[in-house]
């Protein structure tokens, strides 16, 4: 689906006439203050909106005084594209240098160059003023670029501004509307009732009525009262949106801009953060950035103080670009590829900027880190995976995603699938490791004869539980396949008791010498205590291991079966079997052969006639 919303920022030198553009297309006036109004200069960011078709717009007018370029970073951060407005007399000024750096670095590809002023100076000079314009911004890497010479005075002009508008909404890139949701506070007031409200760019996904927020850093749950976009009540605001939301639970004097509203764990703190670094190209020579100096760090709509640590080098030049940390100097919740500006130099201007790519050295230093993120940068994020974890057997914890990548996590997923790793509890770790792990384990098994789980959690402490348990459920699973027991978390052989020893003792016996059936007698072959023996007897009665034939004769199963094959070979070749003929086949005394023959008549398969059994026949069994 196209996005019909888009965010136009403006750009360019004080006093270069955007704010009186934006009052002329929109007929609101961008500037809020009473002192915007009486110096008229902006000093905070402006808005105002319109509609162009069935495309809207918001306008974010930022300030153009060099000592006001934080507001203007602030602002800047959500923009789609971008309108600069450069006075035809003036031409490239100082602002509008550090304006186009800054729109740069934050990857902004569409641009609207609006050389105002134009009733001011004579229609032949204009074509030169264009070249010298078209000139300076073909320095930089911006995909779409449109020029309009305008005046506020010249309606055909304004046309043609309008015309461009539209042009670069359809060349401009739609905002994600599928991720969590998340907004910059950049405005917060109190309106009267109503309460708190507060103002920002939808950076990702869907806000709906009713829904509960987690303010950031203040780590408080906030519930939506009511929606507007663009003065006008809604029930539902998504990213590209320029949104004013309502909200219970928090009062103005608890909110501070560069705040975040979001989905509650969704983001994670960090006061170290990892990223590519860029230095301008046309700053004076004598400005360089430098290894392990303080700076102030503009993210999002906030600034933090920031150490920075090259990785490499002491210092940068204009139009060098590296890899670097920085330490904060208060925790920040950055998200992957969020852009960030320094400023520097005397007085101060804005010497760099760069793209987060990491808010934790996944326990590396920062040496490996950073050649992961040359990975990273050059092959894509399966080939960074991949780096940490051959780097790491262990395994990594993964931040949340949105901190991660800006892959989806479907897409994620499918990364995980084809270099198989395990994925859990935000938990990164090759198959194969696990593989590893448990065979390691079940050999330590085998050597020691026993294997405490009780230190696994602890010795593969970076481990998430979900897989310590996989890891012990396989072990537990294969060793008792092999006759291992688990006892208070010990897996050791399984101990035979004296009890069962002496029952197996007396069931080979039994086995072996058939007519061994009388608990006195095998008593006395064994040299064992006949009540003892007859206790062991019952057991193995109740183990089906041994047959009772009567009070004092008893027979292992097993023989038993083997007795009643050769008496069905004898039925069927004599036609019976009785006390005569059976004595031919099964040499056992009479005392046990007489009791066999009469356990014959609880079966079903034979049938007595006076002294003989005969087999019934095969219907009638």
């Amino acid at each position: 689906m196209v996005n019909k919303n888009y965010i136009v920022g403006t750009a360019g030198h004080i006093d270069h006439g955007k704010s009186a553009l934006i009052k002329t297309l929109t007929g609101q006036d961008p500037d809020r203050f009473q002192e915007e109004k009486e110096r008229g200069i902006t000093i905070d960011l402006g808005f105002a909106s319109m509609h162009l078709n069935d495309i809207s717009i918001s306008f974010v007018d930022v300030p153009g005084h060099e000592k006001l370029v934080k507001n203007m970073i602030a602002g800047a951060t959500g923009f789609d594209m971008c309108m600069f407005a450069i006075d035809a007399a003036e031409g490239i000024m100082p602002q509008t240098i550090e304006h186009a750096n800054i729109i740069d670095i934050l990857g902004i590809k569409t641009l609207i160059i609006a050389i105002t002023k134009t009733d001011k100076v004579p229609p032949d000079d204009l074509d030169i003023i264009i070249s010298k314009i078209k000139s300076f911004f073909a320095a930089y890497n911006f995909k779409h670029i449109h020029y309009i010479p305008v005046s506020i005075y010249n309606n055909n002009s304004l046309t043609n501004l309008k015309a461009a508008l539209v042009k670069a909404c359809s060349e401009s890139e739609p905002k994600n509307s599928d991720g969590p949701f998340m907004l910059r506070i950049d405005r917060k007031f109190t309106m009267k009732g109503f309460g708190t409200v507060i103002t920002g760019t939808g950076i990702m996904g869907k806000i709906k009525v009713g829904e509960t927020l987690r303010l950031i850093p203040q780590e408080k749950d906030v519930k939506i009262r009511a929606i507007q976009v663009h003065s006008k009540i809604v029930n539902q605001a998504c990213a590209g949106q320029r949104i004013a939301l309502n909200l219970s639970g928090v009062s103005v004097g608890e909110i501070t801009r560069g705040d975040i509203l979001t989905r509650k764990n969704i983001l994670d703190y960090t006061d170290k953060i990892f990223a590519s670094l860029t230095m301008f190209n046309n700053l004076d020579k004598n400005i360089v950035l430098k290894n392990n100096k303080t700076y102030p760090i503009y993210i999002g709509a906030t600034h933090i103080r920031g150490k920075i640590i090259l990785s490499k080098n002491k210092i940068i030049n204009a139009g060098e670009k590296i890899f670097c940390a920085i330490k904060l100097e208060k925790k920040y919740t950055p998200y992957f590829n969020e852009t960030f500006l320094i400023r520097g130099g005397s007085p101060q201007i804005t010497i760099a900027g760069g793209n987060i790519l990491s808010i934790t050295n996944f326990g590396f230093t920062n040496r490996d880190l950073f050649e992961a993120l040359n990975a990273l940068e050059k092959t894509g994020l399966q080939y960074f995976i991949k780096f940490l974890l051959d780097k790491k057997q262990v395994g990594i914890n993964m931040p949340p995603l949105i901190q991660f990548s800006d892959k989806t996590f479907d897409e994620l997923l499918e990364i995980f699938k084809r270099i198989d790793v395990y994925f859990k509890d935000g938990f990164i770790v090759y198959k194969q490791v696990v593989k590893n792990i448990i065979k390691a384990l079940l050999g330590s098994l085998h050597k020691h004869g026993e294997l405490s789980l009780t230190n696994l959690s602890r010795k593969y402490q970076d481990f998430p539980i979900k897989i310590i348990d996989e890891i012990e459920n396989t072990i537990i699973g294969k060793s008792k396949k092999e006759g291992y027991v688990l006892q208070n978390k010990v897996l050791r052989k399984e101990e035979t008791s004296a009890f069962e020893l002496a029952s197996k003792r007396i069931l080979d016996t039994m086995q072996n010498n058939p007519s061994l059936t009388n608990p006195k007698v095998i008593s006395e072959t064994i040299n064992a205590d006949e009540q003892f023996v007859i206790k062991l007897i019952k057991f193995l009665v109740n183990a089906e291991k041994i047959k009772t034939l009567d009070e004092k004769v008893y027979i292992t199963t097993k023989n038993y079966q083997n007795l009643l094959k050769e008496i069905r070979l004898l039925c069927r070749k004599d036609g019976y079997v009785d006390i005569t003929n059976i004595r031919k086949v099964i040499n056992l005394p009479r005392k046990i052969l007489i009791p066999l023959l009469e356990s014959l008549d609880n079966l079903d398969e034979f049938i007595k006639k006076e002294n003989k059994r005969y087999l019934k026949p095969i219907a009638n069994q």
